[in-house]
Parts: structure tokens; sequence; C-alpha cells
């Protein structure tokens, strides 16, 4: 490729003229280093020498434009001669800017030909160099000067993302220096949030400006929720526990737009079977076939392993289709909002996300230079890493390995779907609660922000779509109702998109979970320091105990809030070993803070943040610190037994 010199000094100068270079199914990024930049330098000098020095009447001007997103040589005018179009561009009659431009938004600041000095206009070049004798010397003196320049520049970094290559120069003109995003690879202890990061994709781009005012777990953390829930709903909430509720009710998706037969694949193709019924695919879909939103933020699968997410911008029904399916590890579906800049026809967007991601998106929302932004949330809850996933599962199913989906249900059991053809009968597999190794599963499986959050109901999203308030109809996943709750009137906009394939029930609400909270949070405190049962319960008594606790225990919305109350009590004592308590009180929001004054009215929590035993092999926020050179605690294997103590 050809780069002139006055365009390469330019970048040198101006380090903040940014280049996004787009391009699909690359699994790693890669750097392009400023040896690469200076051998297309070269090559360069060596084609300008060249035309210099043909013929007995060398052109005295080269015109330089932008073909196909890069600079051409396109014309030469010798002396006394008109402009000679050259042979082998056959755009260069064309206003090639205009290729460029169309991958630009209308706010972005100067084309290369500003940049260069050329007139923006129509017809006119990008660059004009004048030849001659004389013009090797420029060359040469302009190569040395560049060269340590070059040195100063650190390599750009290729980000996969897109079907088609996007260039997008911006300038700080208007904005100022823009910030870039942590490269690929950086751990998570360097990210702002360091290990509270819930790795939400903010900090991937240049985005990370906002940081401080966005993220839900830094500075007012989780708190500003309460005060966006105002801004984005126009109301304070009306219920304690669910949120700012217009209509609450339970959904099943009994008329899908889309082949749900089950495939080999899981949830990879344009086709198959959503995690339940596709309520959330199919609001995606219409909202997109509608023409209400020109894109939808989602989440595909990786190509080779379908629980690592992978965020797109989805501009087709097809596209919305393969993210169908929930990957439950941490998915950077931020990241992918750096991108609009290169999409300036996207003006109404879809965001789909849980509640760390949506309070980020809100908070960002005004920089976006949308028309319309609507979100889709999802409960969410004891999300983690990859790896932590793989954790559980091992321990979980018979045949982790084709696992496609699963949910804590309110039989008191873990329902597990498997891939077509599984070795796990009907490739439906369901686990009492009770047969898990709960010291095992204490640590490493759910992740440091999922215990410092407190929007399990994704309050500040449009409409909410989960299982947590639903009872068990005793029926599987994939036909079972959900729980739907809709916020304002754009979330009812989009669910009346899709009610007539849906079959709506009433909610239900029944029992008395406060008996109950207390008693699972202590016993989950236990495991948090390895106090807990040394293994699974014998096969009868976890099997037993779902069906005492159906009998007895709350159902509906009631289980809803019993869930809701142990999860903020639970993150609350995290946060407070974590934090300290100045700062968890600083970050807790109000909401929270007053189910938390409910269930410690005694003292019952205060009492639990007393340092603890731990008898693991590893130290725990809370605990009494093992002393130096200590080699005691539990230690286990890939089961969750006990090997060592």
């Amino acid at each position: 490729f050809f780069v002139p010199c006055p365009l390469l000094g330019l970048m040198a100068l101006q380090p903040d003229v940014e280049l996004y270079m787009q391009f699909q199914d690359r699994k790693q990024p890669s750097q392009i280093h400023h040896w690469v930049i200076l051998a297309g330098l070269t090559l360069g000098g060596l084609v300008v020498w060249a035309q210099c020095s043909r013929g007995p009447n060398p052109p005295t001007t080269l015109t330089v434009a932008l073909v196909e997103s890069r600079p051409q040589l396109v014309s030469t005018r010798g002396p006394g001669s008109p402009s000679v179009r050259h042979p082998q561009n056959p755009l260069a009659g064309q206003r090639d800017g205009q290729l460029f431009r169309a991958h630009r938004p209308e706010r972005s600041i100067p084309s290369f030909s500003v940049l260069s000095g050329a007139d923006d206009t129509t017809n006119s070049p990008l660059l004009t160099l004048p030849t001659g004798s004389w013009t090797q010397l420029c060359f040469a003196v302009g190569l040395l000067a560049a060269a340590p320049l070059l040195l100063l520049l650190r390599g750009r970094t290729v980000t996969p993302h897109g079907p088609s290559l996007a260039l997008m120069a911006t300038s700080g003109a208007v904005e100022g220096k823009r910030p870039q995003g942590m490269k690929p690879g950086t751990p998570r202890e360097r990210y702002p949030a360091k290990e509270l990061c819930s790795r939400c994709g903010l900090c991937d781009s240049y985005l990370i400006q906002h940081v401080k005012e966005s993220c839900a777990f830094l500075e007012d953390g989780m708190s500003k929720a309460e005060t966006l829930e105002t801004q984005v709903h126009g109301t304070t909430r009306n219920d304690l526990h669910f949120g700012v509720v217009k209509e609450m009710l339970y959904a099943t998706n009994v008329k899908p737009s889309w082949d749900i037969s089950a495939q080999p694949d899981g949830y990879s193709s344009d086709k198959g079977t959503a995690q339940w019924t596709g309520i959330v695919t199919e609001m995606a879909i219409q909202m997109l076939d509608k023409g209400i939103v020109d894109g939808v933020v989602c989440v595909q699968s990786d190509p080779d392993d379908r629980f690592t997410p992978k965020p797109v911008i989805a501009r087709s029904a097809a596209d919305i289709i393969r993210a169908k399916g929930v990957k439950p590890s941490y998915s950077p579906n931020l990241s992918v909002l750096a991108y609009l800049e290169a999409l300036p026809d996207v003006k109404k967007l879809l965001f789909i996300g849980v509640g760390c991601q949506v309070q980020a998106v809100r908070s960002i929302e005004k920089y976006l230079g949308l028309e319309e932004l609507y979100v889709i949330g999802t409960n969410c809850a004891d999300n983690g890493p990859r790896d932590g996933l793989q954790k559980f599962l091992d321990v979980a199913s018979k045949s982790p390995s084709t696992v496609i989906g699963y949910e804590f249900m309110q039989d008191y059991q873990v329902h597990l779907k498997h891939l077509p053809g599984s070795p796990v009968p009907n490739d439906y597999e369901v686990i009492p609660y009770f047969s898990l190794p709960s010291n095992y599963l204490a640590h490493g499986v759910i992740g440091e922000p999922c215990r410092s959050c407190f929007d399990y109901t994704n309050g500040l999203a449009d409409i909410v779509v989960g299982y947590m308030g639903v009872p068990y109809f005793q029926k599987p996943m994939i036909k079972h109702p959900q729980h739907v709750t809709i916020r304002n009137s754009k979330g009812e906009q989009m669910f009346n998109l899709i009610r007539d394939r849906l079959e709506v029930l009433p909610t239900l609400d029944s029992g008395n979970r406060k008996p109950f909270v207390l008693q699972t949070l202590q016993a989950d405190d236990e495991a948090y320091f390895g106090r807990g049962p040394p293994g699974s319960a014998p096969a009868f008594i976890a099997n037993l105990l779902p069906n005492v606790l159906q009998w007895i225990g709350p159902k509906g919305l009631e289980f809803g809030r019993y869930s809701l109350d142990y999860h903020i009590l639970r993150n609350w004592l995290f946060v407070v070993r974590r934090m300290g308590r100045a700062q968890a009180e600083r970050h807790t929001p109000p909401y929270a803070k007053k189910i938390i004054a409910e269930y410690n009215q005694n003292g019952e929590l205060d009492k639990m943040l007393q340092p603890q035993d731990n008898k693991h092999a590893f130290n725990v926020p809370g605990a009494v610190p093992h002393p130096a050179g200590w080699t005691g605690g539990l230690k286990y294997d890939g089961k969750g037994n006990v090997v060592s103590q």
C-alpha cells in the first residue's frame, strides 16, 4: 500500500486520529506495527521515484485520491499536457471521497482530503504531489524526518467485528483527544473497577472516558441506578422489590416466527429452540422488521464455544435468531457501541442486556448520538467467568459438554437442557439444589461483581423478561411461562408487537418468604467460609426436600421476593467485607438498604459481619486471615470432593 509523506507526518503529529479496522471471523486481534507503515512508505517512495524517472517527459504532478478506502495514483499532469486518467483506476472519474464518507457519521470531523489540505469539494483530489528531480530530495528528507516519529507511534489495534472493512477518521478538533480503550487481553485487575469489573465492554473502547459516571462498580456504584430510574421512566419505583412497574404478567411464546426445531449446534444457527420460548428474540425481530429500530445489540455464540459470548449489532432477523439463548458468563456488550460511528444509518437502537450493562448504557446514552434507544432487560444473578461456569456444569450435570442452557426453578431444582442426541434421556436433566456441593461451589463460580450487584430485576430497562417470579408449571423450559415486567411506554410498545403470539397469564403470589431468607443466607455464609456440609446431601434427602419446600415455601411473586431478599442480603455482607462499610453504604441503593434494614432489626446481619473462621485453603474477605506459611484448609477435586484438609 502507498502512504504519502505529508499524510503520514500528519498522523504522527496528531495521535488523536483513530483508525478502526473491523474484520469478520478474526478470533484474536493483531497489531499494525510502525515497521509495516515504514515499509509501505519506502515502497511508496520507490513508486514516486519510478514515475519521476520514467520517459523523456516526466510528469510534474501526481494526483492521489481515495479509491475503495485506499490512497491510489489516479492521474498525472506533464508540462503543458492535460490531466491523464490512470489506466488501472476505472473509478478515478468518480468522487472517491463519497465512498469514504459513506462509512463516516455526519458528525465526524474532517475527511482525509481536508486533513491533507485539499479542497473537500466534488471531484477534488485527496492529495496532489509535485514531482521532478527535486522531489526525490524532498522525499528523502521527509523519510528521514518521519522515521523518528514512527518510532513514537504505538501499534494500532485491529479489532474483529462486522462483515466488512470500515475505516473511520475522527479528529480532536471538536471533542478533544479521544482515549483508547483497554487493550485486548488486559487482566481484569487492571481495569478501572479492578476485581469488581463485570467486563461489560464499556472500557474496551473510547467510551472508557465515561467510566466514572457510568460504571456500576465505581464511585457511587449501584446507588446511581435509583436516580436514573426517574430519568428513564419519569417516575420513582412503585414496587420496593420489582422496581417501576406498569404491568406484570406471565407469558409464553406459542407462535414463534422462526423454525424452532432442535439443532445439533445449539444456538449458533438461524433456527432452533431458544432458551425458553423466545419472547426476547421475538420482540427483537419484530422491532427490526417493522423498522422501529435500525439495529439490535445482542449476543451470539463464539463459533468454538456456545457459552463464550460474541456481542454484535444485528441488522437482520437471521442475525438476531443466531443470538437466541443465554450465555451465562461475562459478555462485553457495550464494546460494540463504539462501532455505531461506522454505521451512520443506525439512529434507532435496541439494546439487550443485564442490569450492570443497562446502567452503563443509560449513563452514556446522551453521548451515543441516537434518536431513540430501546432496552430489553433480562433478570441476572450469580453470573461469572467462563471457567466458573464450567466448574458448575462439571458437578451439576452428567454430561456437561452437551448442556446448552439451565435455570434454577421454583421446584428447588436445576433444570438443564442438552443438545439433541445427548446421552441424557430426552435431552433434559433435573438436579435437586441440595445435591450440589456447596463448599466447593462457594468460590470461583459466582463473580465478585455479581456478589456486589443490587439490580437483579434490571430496573432501568423498558421491559424485563426472566423467570424469577413464575411458579413451576410442570413443564420443560422450552414450554414454560416467563415473568414479564413492563416499566414504561416503550416497553409496552415492544410487548404489544408480539402480544398476539403469546399466551398470557396473570401473576400468582402465595406463601411467606421471610423465614426462608435468613435460613438460606446462613447456609450460604457457612459454605462461603468452608463450614458447610462436606459434600452433597444423600440422594434420598436431596430429592425429598424439594417436594417438601414446594408444599410449604413461597410461590410465584413471593418466591421472586425471597430470591431478591436473599441476594441483596448476601451481597450486602460481601460488599461490607470487600469494600468496608463506608464505601458499601455509598455503593448500595436506597431500596436495597430498606430490605437490609428489615432483616437487621435485632442485629442479625451485624453479627454475621464479625470476622469468621475460614476452613478453605485460601483467604476470603471477612475471614480471620490464615497465618503466614499456613498450608491447611479444604482442598477439592474437580467434582467437589474434599481431597485434603
